[in-house]
């Protein structure tokens, strides 16, 4: 018998980075389930529903219609250009929406980026559990959005984990797990796709071993942390941290637009762009060039664009 399992993902950049590096490398899911939340112009009152593209004029050779060249694709797009069904949920503890799950009698469930927390009676339906791919290196950097939270600390040791689901969040045991360099000044979006690419990787190398008929899994060490949705005081930067880290958080960030707020002896600055860094620390706290600053770091020069006064 083929070995089945499910794909619940979300409208985010990287659960449809996952999702077609699983299908180029041969792993097609039964099924691509979705928050209903997340679906712009979808009503129903059912807990789940059947998702089908709307016939348009516009179509592809399947008879698929074609989303507008100015929709960023995402897993929808995909599963329906797959011809992987597709349904939105919207009470994952519903019993009908297990029963769904059941009718489908897949091995494992695998998750990215999907934002409702799975309720454990959910988590029992497949024959092996749930996996989750999480863009960092766990026990660290637990929660809804890790990469903020890395860029902001100017974390070395970047990564994706694959572990298993239990009732606690991101604490369930590790499946599979890398590293991964980012480069200097990527932005939020080529970080995302980078480590999707990388998580999509593990996924399957761990969907390889469960076909196979072994089950990866080793306990997270103790400790860890854990980290919620940023505030607008997370925006904050110090000129005591290097320039390489501000100049790579407000890179990496940018996509939030928030200013980034500078606090001097002598005055704040709201910081917009971060154009360039460099090594060499200046003698000057800041040099303006109209509206760009030259920022001393610790140590560093941070070359960052101003907002503008009102």
């Amino acid at each position: 018998m083929p070995f089945r399992f499910v794909y619940f993902a979300s409208s985010a950049s990287f659960a449809h980075t996952v999702l077609c590096s699983l299908l180029e490398h041969g792993w097609r899911p039964e099924a691509v389930i979705l928050p209903a939340t997340g679906i712009a112009g979808i009503s129903f009152a059912a807990d789940w529903a059947r998702l089908e593209p709307t016939p348009t004029d516009d179509l592809d050779s399947m008879g698929i219609s074609l989303a507008p060249s100015y929709v960023q694709p995402t897993a929808l797009h995909t599963a329906w250009a797959q011809g992987v069904p597709a349904f939105a949920v919207r009470r994952l503890g519903a019993p009908a929406v297990g029963d769904l799950l059941r009718a489908m009698t897949v091995d494992v469930a695998c998750a990215a980026c999907f934002p409702y927390r799975v309720p454990v009676t959910l988590l029992q339906i497949p024959r092996l559990g749930f996996l989750n791919v999480h863009p960092s290196l766990l026990p660290n950097y637990r929660g809804p959005v890790p990469l903020f939270w890395q860029l902001r600390a100017g974390e070395p040791n970047m990564g994706v984990t694959v572990h298993w689901m239990d009732a606690d969040l991101d604490k369930g045991d590790i499946a599979a797990q890398q590293s991964v360099t980012l480069s200097d000044g990527l932005s939020g979006p080529e970080a995302d796709k980078l480590l999707a690419a990388e998580g999509a990787l593990q996924l399957a190398h761990v969907l390889g071993e469960l076909a196979g008929g072994r089950t990866p899994r080793r306990a997270q060490r103790p400790g860890g942390s854990y980290h919620s949705w940023p505030g607008v005081e997370d925006f904050t930067v110090d000129a005591g941290w290097p320039a390489r880290r501000i100049f790579n958080f407000m890179r990496g960030t940018a996509t939030w637009a928030q200013p980034y707020r500078l606090a001097l002896p002598d005055r704040t600055l709201w910081l917009i762009e971060a154009v360039a860094w460099h090594a060499e620390t200046p003698a000057t706290e800041v040099v303006m060039h109209g509206n760009t600053a030259h920022i001393r770091c610790a140590p560093g020069t941070l070359v960052a664009r101003l907002q503008e006064s009102a």
